[in-house]
Parts: C-alpha cells; structure tokens; sequence
C-alpha cells in the first residue's frame, strides 16, 4: 500500500494546471488519510524529477505532452518567457517562428533530446560552478543522460499513473479524483475546488508557431526526441479514461 503521493511535474506538460486542479484540492484529503503529499507550497510550480525520496511506498503520477506540442511550447517558453513566465517579447513577434524554434532546438539538441523521458531517470539538472542552478538547456547530467526504451519502460514499473497532457479536459479532473483516491483505498469523498480553466495557462505564440508547421516539420520535430515519441504513442501507459 502506499503512503505518500508524488507529482512528477516535466516542464511544458501543463503540469501547473495540473496542480492547482488535483495536486492541491487532494493533499487536504490524503493528508487526513495519513498520506504525505510531496509538495511544497511555496514552490508547488516548480519543475520535478525522479526525486530521491521515492521508494515503492511512493504513488507517482506524471504527465506526458505530445512531442511535437511539447517542443513547440518549449521554445516559446524559453525564448520569450523569463524564469517566472513573464513575457520579455511582444505578443506575436514575427522573428519568433518556425524557423528559429529549428535553429533553437538544434543548438540545445543534445541538452533537451528525450527531455520528457530525462525527467524520470534524474535526480535534477545539477548547479553550475558559482552556485546556479543549471537549466534544461545547458545541465550536463541532462547531456550525459542515457535513455533507451527498455530503461524508461523499466523506470515506469514505479509510476502509478501516467497521463496525457491532451486528456486533462475539465471534464476529467473528476475522473482523475476517483482514480487516485480509489487506488489509495479512499471512497465517498466530495471535492469542492475552484477550477482553473487550462487556457489561463496557454501561451499564444506557441499555438501560432504550432498551427504553422506542415506535416514535415512535425516529423522533423519527432526526430528530435524518439524515444518520447515512442513512449507517447505507447496507449497501454497511459490512464483510460474512457474505462470510467
């Protein structure tokens, strides 16, 4: 059985969405169960890995992005957000497009291939020589970071629930509830939280560059991260909502 409840929160996943909506309303019911939430309120948004604190006690649950969106959003973020997700660049700046989403990723590629999957396999990204936390995009254990299939598959024997970023409708938050909360032995239990909608959390400029890709640039987007692409479309992983 277990006993304390993990999010593993991949960046660019709608993992903030994810926990405002279910993270926090279901603490307050596990913590009355005698469950830890691994969650820090100060810092709940922040981006997490396969923590050393897991043990087989520990209820992991995470969420995957389709690669393709997922890399879009990645540049967007990274080039016109700053670290607190405040835009730095006009809405829609034209210099901000496909073209140089390629030549970013290209730079970064070998930083931020397979980030998704990355996530599960580290501990966290490391701190730079004068004390800095290193980013996704120059940490050299995310570099160094081997991940094939069959290790990342081996990794998930140890997550409880995997999701797809694309099936977090509002619809399914409450489908969500009674899976988790069901899995820990816990019935008949009302949550009444105000929900967020996930549009509150869209960044405009990723959906532009998204709608403007052709069905090569999709594909040569995938060819960054095979091994999420992979995982991604592997539906065994992943919760059935429809079984419900």
């Amino acid at each position: 059985m277990h006993n304390s409840f993990y999010f593993l929160h991949i960046p660019k996943t709608a993992g903030r969405f994810f926990t405002h909506n279910v993270v926090v309303p279901l603490r307050e019911v596990l913590l009355k169960n005698n469950i830890h939430t691994f969650y820090d309120r100060e810092t709940y948004v922040a981006h997490q890995h396969w923590a050393n604190f897991i043990t087989d006690k520990t209820y992991v649950t995470s969420l995957i992005r389709d690669p393709i969106k997922h890399a879009v959003s990645s540049y967007a973020h990274y080039t016109m957000l700053d670290s607190g997700a405040q835009r730095t660049v006009p809405l829609g700046a034209e210099e901000y497009n496909k073209e140089d989403m390629f030549r970013w990723w290209e730079y970064h590629l070998e930083f931020l291939s397979n980030q998704q999957c990355k996530n599960f396999l580290i501990e966290d990204p490391g701190i730079s020589e004068d004390g800095k936390k290193y980013g996704y995009g120059n940490s050299p254990i995310m570099k160094d970071c081997i991940v094939t299939k069959d290790i990342i598959l081996k990794r998930f024997e140890n997550v409880s629930l995997l999701i797809k970023s694309d099936n977090l409708h509002l619809s399914n938050i409450n489908k969500i509830y009674k899976k988790i909360l069901k899995d820990f032995n816990i019935y008949n239990v009302e949550i009444n939280h105000k929900i967020q909608k996930a549009s509150n959390y869209w960044n405009p400029d990723s959906t532009r560059i998204y709608n403007s890709l052709n069905e090569k640039d999709k594909e040569r987007i995938l060819s960054y991260s095979p091994i999420d692409a992979e995982i991604y479309n592997t539906s065994s992983l992943f919760y059935n909502f429809d079984e419900e």
